[in-house]
């Protein structure tokens, strides 16, 4: 199976954290409009609850495809990926992207309950009401109005609660028992990260054949385990940098890298920067 490119997707920070906006919280109201017939498989650095507002899309989730109408809506966490193409463009969305570890912790327990990815369907009355409280949010998210961040987590938090009543995680194709050996394969990733891993070493922690594993993996992840390994150890990088005063080499050691050299290239590869303009350009962020 051929393997395809992965695209990690980084927060627009500059739309919160600019100089007339005020950083106060962890939170942002996005509207897409595209006129694009395909958007490339991708993940982001950041959770998202996503709904359809127009269009029609085919949408592949974590490797399972299926139609999408208006009032879809997904809630991904940053490893799931997806891509989407229009049956008749444009298509709208509205998204709401958010760092769990900086909402309400009341909210961030909400999440935490949920299996990824969450999708579902509003019905007409929910649609409507998530349409109002987006827009409430869209419209004040900016402000330096008093209880501006309050009132934000208020409406999102309604929002939470109608995706947690029409929604459901998206459960595999049950002919197919890849899911549970591919899903098992990026856990040993997150577990074992920092160490010198290879394919071989999942298969043989999962007691699959080498071969089986190198193609069902894309199949869920949409890259091979290779790409999925440099691209989870620059996440952690990516937090170590922010959060820590550690040097780069030891941040490329502590990642997983073997030598400094491979962690440059690798995280060029993935950010488009080198590892110290990334720390000085959002060093005072609130994402990663």
């Amino acid at each position: 199976m051929p393997r395809k490119n992965i695209v990690n997707f980084k927060f627009p920070i500059t739309k919160l954290n600019n100089a007339n906006a005020p950083n106060h919280n962890a939170l942002l109201c996005k509207k897409t409009k595209s006129n694009k017939k395909f958007f490339p498989l991708h993940n982001h650095n950041y959770m998202e609850i996503e709904y359809l507002t127009s269009g029609t899309i085919i949408q592949e989730l974590n490797g399972i495809k299926f139609e999408a109408t208006v009032g879809y809506f997904h809630c991904l966490d940053h490893n799931d990926t997806h891509s989407f193409k229009s049956v008749a463009p444009p298509f709208h969305f509205h998204n709401i992207c958010f760092d769990i570890r900086k909402i309400p912790s009341n909210i961030a327990e909400l999440l935490r309950s949920v299996q990824f990815p969450f999708v579902g369907s509003f019905s007409k009355e929910a649609f409507e009401k998530v349409k109002n409280y987006f827009e409430i949010m869209y419209s004040i998210q900016n402000s330096d109005e008093p209880y501006t961040k309050e009132t934000l987590y208020s409406y999102f938090a309604l929002i939470l609660i109608e995706v947690l009543k029409a929604g459901k995680p998206l459960q595999p194709n049950k002919s197919k028992s890849t899911y549970k050996y591919a899903k098992a394969a990026g856990e040993y990733i997150k577990e074992n990260y920092n160490s010198h891993i290879t394919l071989n070493d999942a298969a043989k922690h999962l007691n699959l054949a080498p071969t089986y594993l190198s193609q069902i993996f894309p199949k869920y992840y949409g890259c091979g385990f290779v790409e999925y390994l440099n691209s989870y150890r620059i996440t952690v990088a990516k937090e170590l940098i922010i959060s820590t005063n550690l040097s780069i080499t030891d941040i490329a050691l502590d990642s997983g890298f073997s030598n400094h050299c491979a962690f440059s290239r690798a995280f060029n590869k993935y950010e488009g920067c080198s590892a110290r303009e990334f720390k000085q350009r959002y060093k005072n962020s609130d994402f990663i």
